[in-house]
């Protein structure tokens, strides 16, 4: 597992590479860019932006038709009770609920090192595939 690259002509290609030699592989992504209480009006500008860069990217490269768009209340409210995670924006909430997603990842794949900056990514793949599942088993 590894950051994401940081140009956009450097992602696509990394999406690229992943889609040609995984062209059956689902896309789990995070469907980030509205406004949530506490979020800054920049912040949600910015991630806007971004998710529609990855959604004409996944377009591009073929991989829309298995591309799923997930919300982040409906992942983490699926995978951890609200209880039960740090609630906040501020850095020290953040920081807690990185470390909390990462360790959930982390049980649900032991022999795998797993940084806690990928910790929710993973969540939210494991919430895509639970839902692809209970779809499967209903039809």
């Amino acid at each position: 597992m590894s950051k994401l690259p940081t140009t956009p002509q450097s992602f696509f290609e990394h999406l690229q590479d992943i889609h040609y030699s995984n062209p059956d592989a689902y896309w789990f992504v995070e469907d980030v860019g509205k406004p949530r209480p506490g979020t800054a009006l920049q912040s949600v500008h910015t991630f806007s932006k971004h998710r529609g860069h990855l959604e004409m990217a996944l377009i591009a490269t073929g991989a829309a038709s298995r591309s799923v768009f997930v919300s982040p209340d409906a992942w983490i409210t699926e995978l951890i009770p609200s209880k039960d995670w740090p609630h906040g924006n501020q850095s020290k909430q953040v920081t807690a609920r990185k470390k909390h997603f990462a360790d959930l990842a982390r049980t649900s794949y032991p022999d795998t090192k797993i940084h806690q900056y990928a910790g929710d990514a993973v969540c939210i793949m494991l919430y895509g595939v639970q839902q692809l599942w209970k779809k499967t088993k209903s039809n």
